[in-house]
């Protein structure tokens, strides 16, 4: 840990330092240290890590059948654009049941599995994987953006072999691919909710996840952030007007819970920090039947429109985004 405008270059014993981190600690700053720690990845603490992630020789996984599935179409994206770091050209599935009809008749060695979908989640689709398919033995990663209670540590129960929460890192990738062939897990997250806190010092676009789209598109040459970003403002309307209509009828905590859950995956994969960490809290809440009030509601509608604004910003767009459809319904 060094004091603002140290370099930490002034010490001589070097030898076990694993990241750097400026003091003193905001509770951005926390957060980070505790993902690192429960992830294993001191890239998320280490901001001159990161920014020279692009330099850095990540293994080459041409040789691995890898099969990645999710129902959500921007998180896919990221994970394609992801992947392709490693030299890795995965086939993706967009539901449980799509996943499992073509683990039935191809031999996958690495499986990366959305937890939360529709019809047939990722639990199922792991055990229906597993039971009887030509990739039974498939090392299968869940992928989650569960990081507290129960449903944090479903995945080993469920069969799973490993797990990265959203949002992850390439670093994380390539951790998890080089490992396939130990026994080594990722520790679980600490069942521990400091969202509120968060949120005070949030900023509307993750730094992780930016640095991630950077390393990205240096690597390979693709615009990541511009698809991304797109794919997130065409879609982001929609699942919050799904949310704010749930609210609306304030019938079934558990809808609210799943709807939450389902956007705050979205918002993760494209770096939506706020929305992402409005949509934890409410996930949270829903587990006691705690639904938010009108306020909340308002709120979740202006950190949209605002990161709508902030990644038009960042990939140079002039163009104002249409304020969030949801708006009426939140009114109402």
């Amino acid at each position: 840990m060094t004091e603002y405008g140290e370099s930490g270059a002034a010490s001589s014993d070097t030898a076990n330092v694993v990241a750097r981190i400026n003091s003193p600690l905001g509770m951005t700053d926390l957060r980070k240290l505790v993902s690192a720690l429960n992830q294993s990845d001191w890239s998320l603490v280490d901001a001159g890590q990161q920014k020279q992630s692009a330099a850095h020789a990540f293994g080459d996984y041409s040789q691995l059948k890898v099969l990645a599935v999710d129902d959500n179409a921007v998180n896919r994206e990221v994970l394609n654009e992801a992947l392709s770091v490693l030299s890795v050209k995965a086939v993706f599935a967009s539901s449980g049941q799509e996943a499992v009809d073509l683990a039935k008749d191809n031999v996958f060695d690495i499986v990366f599995m959305d937890c939360s979908m529709p019809g047939m989640d990722g639990y199922q689709a792991t055990a229906a994987i597993r039971n009887n398919t030509q990739s039974s033995g498939a090392y299968i990663v869940a992928l989650t953006a569960h990081v507290t209670g129960q449903a944090a540590e479903q995945w080993q129960s469920a069969g799973m072999d490993n797990y990265i929460a959203k949002p992850f890192t390439v670093a994380q990738l390539d951790n998890v691919l080089g490992q396939l062939d130990t026994d080594h897990t990722v520790a679980p997250p600490i069942n521990e909710s400091t969202i509120d806190q968060a949120m005070e010092d949030a900023t509307l676009l993750s730094e992780e996840a930016m640095a991630m789209f950077d390393m990205v598109e240096a690597t390979t040459g693709t615009a990541m952030k511009t698809k991304v970003f797109t794919m997130f403002c065409e879609q982001v309307d929609g699942s919050v007007a799904q949310l704010m209509d749930c609210c609306a009828q304030k019938q079934d905590s558990k809808q609210l819970k799943d709807l939450a859950h389902a956007l705050k995956s979205m918002a993760s994969s494209a770096g939506a920090l706020r929305v992402r960490l409005w949509c934890e809290e409410v996930e949270f809440n829903a587990e006691q039947d705690i639904w938010p009030d009108e306020q909340a509601r308002q709120a979740l509608l202006e950190q949209v429109d605002l990161t709508k604004q902030a990644m038009l910003e960042s990939v140079g767009s002039t163009d104002s985004p249409p304020p969030s459809d949801a708006a009426q319904i939140a009114d109402a």
